[in-house]
């Protein structure tokens, strides 16, 4: 089966699944099976839904990794991230203030339930990512990885609530910075750059306004640009100085940041990061920190689509092996390849990888 959003969906299309599509007061179910009329997918469309799974004869046996976090609860939260990251600055009533820690706070829980109830499943931080907004989508998603690190470390209930509200708001100094720098569509001059260093010290501040008087969210916050080897920023601490909150946020960060479409450049291959985050073990990072996140991360989700140094195009339909997957290509011989395993793939590299492919024409006359 495979995913296709709701702009490339085609009439005469089989559902893989049941859809739920709730209009107004009755909820409707388009059963699996189903052809696909364009009266139906304009429904669809009407009703917000992104896309469906849909039969295919070369991935109809590949069942695709499911998101961490459903929509809704992702909606809320950035919305709830939104609300106090723009009311972060100027003057408000200490009332506000604390409505808006408390309501921080409240999301905190829920993530903390997510990982815990999920703690089997691996991360695949892009169903997280989104082309505009980066800094609540970023933030989001650095929540979300700290915790499952977090969670793969053995840290108790408090630790964990302490862990996910730093990394909620590790980038609210960030605020305080010129936005005409946060969204400079070009490199940043050396300049420039020392502007947004401050940005660590900003957030101690604004925990220390709000009365978040922990000293181990504020060391998380303050130090989560800090490396091991004392080349980090602000107080260039060395690994003992270093808040154990403050190295995993580190390396959550690195990856979302890394992985994500910024206008002065394209977002890295998963596990090209990965690559640079166990490169830098020992200098940037933490080395018990790196192995929990190399066995949280989804690198090549199932269901996932690549594509080879040669132009040719594949559909990963396994990813035991995290760095190398299993995968089925998507044009004759229609071939599996493990490239881990088969001495014939240790020259392919994949140099793209898509969560939803354009093979919409393609299925259409299937």
């Amino acid at each position: 089966m495979l995913f296709i959003p709701i702009s490339q969906l085609k009439p005469d299309m089989k559902l893989a699944n049941d859809v739920l599509v709730f209009e107004r007061a009755n909820v409707n179910l388009l059963k699996k099976g189903m052809k696909l009329s364009q009266a139906f997918i304009d429904r669809l469309y009407r009703f917000g839904v992104a896309g469906v799974y849909v039969r295919d004869d070369l991935t109809g046996d590949v069942m695709p990794s499911q998101p961490l976090m459903n929509e809704r609860m992702k909606a809320s939260t950035l919305n709830d991230l939104e609300w106090v990251f723009k009311h972060s600055t100027g003057e408000n009533t200490p009332e506000a203030n604390e409505k808006y820690i408390q309501s921080m706070d409240d999301t905190v829980v829920k993530l903390v339930n997510l990982v815990k109830d999920n703690q089997s499943q691996h991360v695949n931080i892009n169903d997280l990512k989104a082309y505009d907004e980066y800094t609540y989508h970023h933030s989001l998603s650095v929540a979300v990885l700290s915790l499952s690190i977090g969670l793969k470390l053995g840290l108790s209930q408090d630790e964990m609530h302490k862990l996910g509200f730093s990394a909620i708001l590790h980038d609210i100094g960030k605020m305080e910075i010129p936005i005409e720098i946060i969204n400079k569509p070009s490199k940043l001059t050396a300049e420039e750059f020392e502007i947004v260093k401050k940005h660590p010290v900003f957030g101690g501040e604004y925990l220390k306004n709000n009365n978040v008087n922990d000293q181990e969210i504020f060391d998380a916050v303050v130090g989560h640009h800090e490396m091991v080897d004392g080349m980090g920023y602000p107080e260039h601490r060395t690994e003992s100085e270093i808040s154990y909150f403050s190295k995993i946020i580190s390396v959550a960060d690195v990856y979302d940041a890394l992985t994500s479409h910024r206008p002065y450049r394209d977002p890295m291959l998963p596990s090209q990061v990965a690559e640079y985050v166990m490169g830098n073990c020992g200098a940037a990072f933490d080395i018990d920190v790196v192995r929990a996140f190399l066995k949280k991360i989804e690198f090549f989700p199932v269901g996932s689509f690549v594509e080879f140094h040669d132009g040719r195009k594949a559909v990963v339909i396994g990813n035991e092996n995290p760095l190398h997957p299993v995968v089925r290509l998507l044009e004759p011989p229609f071939a599996t390849l493990d490239l881990f395993n088969d001495r014939d793939t240790y020259n392919t590299v994949i140099t793209k990888l898509f969560e939803e492919f354009p093979v919409a024409d393609m299925l259409a006359s299937s």
